[in-house]
């Protein structure tokens, strides 16, 4: 939703919102959505917060039918539920809806790039938040004070304030752009949708450049952008369909003419309130994907639009000066001809003239002359032969001029158009790599050696245990990192001899996975053991604890402490999915298509997760991009040992990995 779409829903509920009793919190976890159950109910009784995209009513969300205590919505049920609402608001003039409570507590979403949703206790101090923050401007945690973004600014936000925007504000913004659809969305902050509207109704061509645009230009978009948010503001809402997929590309609140003429590809379909329109766009199918949601489908087929538009606009200023320069051509051919016919009408000045095949109708002071089968020129009364040949030379280069200026941003559109295609690949192998078959082995940490043996550590004391009593064989290898709090590794062997390579490989598992990492050591030892030496029985008269395992005999040290680095690695498994792969450097550079070496460090889970896929991206050529977007968060995460640093990025060998296999 942009700047204008949350306006509007503020505008049309605020009031109505006011008294209304919160009577429950649902939280969605995986799309950082927020469901707040309202009473008395008006049309529906579900709002839908999501962060990063929209804010709303809602019909086809149902809550989640099971409850888990995470902490935003523990604690928003606790403050907020059986409060009363105060207040509907923006923060900062942008996009951020603010719910305030008869308690005080207050409900933050932010619809901007990178979002969170946050409650925030009666002093502005965050209680809990969709997810940790840190960015150039601002860092949001629990236990810190609320620090909005930089508020926004521009002639939209003065338009939204007093209802009216002069033409000489959109012209000095218009002016930033390389035309005037550019100019009105980068330089006035106007969204697409409704750039584009307004120029429609304006009758200015989107690719128009600035300096074309005159002071009756500008009043004329000035008028059609109020008129734009005024109708907006009746709270009514409009779907745009893509006729050939049937899916919804735009949702508006004003009635989207500029698409008037465009039957075959789209359709447009009305709704008695902006909520059922929003509800409609961003529940389709591709919309809950976290890597194609409605609104890149909507940038696309705006993208695909404006390219469209470019090369029709260059193909015909293109047209228009091939035909001027046939013209030319063809007066200088008929050199003679043409100066007997100037001659005639400057003299004589004729209504009309024909002779031959030239046709000139008189217009003022000038003669529009038209060659039967050619096309049509301006004669001005005075000018000789040479003038009008130079003149039209002129024009039409002039015209091949604008016709370069209309293919200026199409480098642009097909390079964004590229990324978007990249996100739609990655949705599909998204989809495809989060139902892969599970294996056993990966609820545990695991990682495969060198010499293709599996390695598993328990994630937890229960696990340890687990991993030890169901899965260590007479002829596997236990590891355990020289500290407490570490997990219990086991090799299996299946019958050969494991060399140092594989006992390292397995080592990093409970190096990095250990309480080593979250205290930031710079490596730690690690022993192994055969399996007889490992059992559940303490020495007699001692006691142990749950997860506890007791190691008789000599411990094997590894030759030289194990670094606290961990490499985490993207690797295809046997059904050409990608997954996440971790383990030593040596090992996941080997199999992986591209890796980070990471450490200790202040990056959470979050951040590092986000810096990885940017990394990654940059790294990867690019018809394989789309792969670090096909990586679910929640397989990457869990695999992160805690706060971090990225010590490399690097492609790896991509030799890839069968898990089947090891089943």
């Amino acid at each position: 939703m942009n700047l204008l779409d949350l306006h509007v829903w503020v505008t049309v509920w605020g009031e109505r919102l006011k008294g209304k009793i919160i009577n429950n919190i649902y939280y969605i976890k995986d799309k950082d959505i927020l469901l707040l159950k309202v009473r008395p109910a008006d049309r529906s009784d579900l709002i839908v917060l999501e962060a990063a995209r929209r804010a709303h009513f809602t019909w086809r969300i149902q809550p989640p039918g099971e409850y888990k205590a995470y902490p935003l919505v523990v604690l928003a049920r606790k403050h907020l539920r059986g409060s009363r609402i105060e207040r509907v608001g923006l923060v900062n003039k942008d996009r951020i809806l603010e719910i305030r409570t008869s308690r005080g507590y207050r409900i933050i979403a932010e619809l901007l790039p990178r979002g969170v949703i946050a409650l925030l206790d009666e002093n502005g101090t965050v209680a809990a938040l969709t997810r940790e923050l840190k960015t150039r401007d601002r860092r949001l945690r629990p236990k810190t004070e609320y620090q909005p973004p930089p508020g926004g600014a521009g002639p939209l936000v003065t338009l939204l304030e007093t209802g009216a925007i002069s033409g000489d504000a959109l012209g000095e913004c218009i002016a930033r752009g390389k035309d005037a659809v550019r100019g009105l969305i980068r330089g006035c902050g106007i969204p697409g949708e409704l750039a584009e509207e307004a120029l429609y109704r304006a009758g200015i061509d989107p690719s128009s450049p600035p300096e074309s645009i005159g002071g009756g230009d500008l009043d004329r978009i000035a008028l059609a952008v109020s008129g734009l948010v005024k109708e907006s503001m009746e709270g009514k809402g409009w779907i745009v369909v893509d006729n050939a997929s049937g899916s919804p590309v735009e949702a508006d609140p004003f009635r989207p003419e500029h698409y008037t003429g465009r039957e075959d590809r789209f359709s447009v379909e009305s709704y008695d309130l902006f909520d059922e329109a929003l509800d409609r766009l961003f529940s389709a199918p591709q919309a809950s994907n976290p890597v194609e949601d409605a609104e890149a489908d909507a940038e696309l087929n705006r993208l695909m639009e404006s390219l469209r538009r470019a090369e029709e606009t260059s193909a015909r200023y293109r047209e228009m000066a091939e035909k001027k320069r046939r013209i030319a051509e063809l007066i200088a051919q008929y050199y003679d001809g043409f100066e007997r016919l100037f001659s005639i009408l400057g003299s004589e000045r004729p209504e009309t003239y024909t002779t031959g095949k030239v046709r000139a109708t008189r217009i003022g002071a000038e003669y529009q002359v038209e060659i039967e089968g050619i096309g049509s020129f301006t004669y001005r009364l005075g000018e000789d032969v040479g003038q009008v040949i130079r003149r039209l030379y002129k024009e039409a280069g002039e015209l091949e001029a604008k016709a370069e200026r209309a293919l200026s941003v199409r480098e642009d559109i097909l390079k964004r158009v590229d990324e978007l295609k990249v996100k739609r690949e990655a949705r599909i192998l998204l989809e495809k790599a989060r139902r892969r078959r599970k294996y056993w082995y990966e609820k545990f940490h695991w990682t495969l050696t060198r010499n293709e043996l599996l390695a598993i550590g328990g994630r937890d004391a229960g696990q340890n245990e687990a991993v030890v009593k169901k899965y260590l064989d007479k002829e596997d290898y236990f590891l355990h990192a020289n500290i407490h709090g570490a997990p219990a590794v086991v090799l299996k062997t299946r019958g050969r001899s494991p060399d140092l390579q594989d006992l390292w490989d397995a080592a990093v598992l409970t190096a990095a996975y250990s309480k080593a990492w979250k205290s930031g050591l710079g490596s730690v030892e690690v022993y192994y053991v055969r399996a007889e030496q490992v059992s559940f029985s303490p020495p007699s008269g001692e006691y142990l604890a749950k997860g506890g395992i007791m190691v008789y005999g000599r411990k094997n040290y590894l030759p030289k402490p194990v670094p606290l680095r961990l490499a985490v690695g993207i690797v295809m498994n046997e059904e050409g999915v990608p997954i996440v792969f971790v383990g030593s450097e040596e090992n996941v550079m080997d199999r992986s298509e591209v890796y980070a070496l990471i450490a200790p460090g202040d990056l959470s889970k979050q951040e590092a997760f986000e810096t990885l896929r940017r990394e990654w991206i940059r790294i990867l050529p690019e018809d394989m991009r789309h792969l670090a977007y096909a990586v679910p968060e929640e397989e990457l995460l869990p695999r992160l040992p805690g706060r971090s640093r990225i010590l490399r990025v690097r492609r790896g060998r991509g030799r890839g990995i069968d898990m089947g296999r090891l089943a």
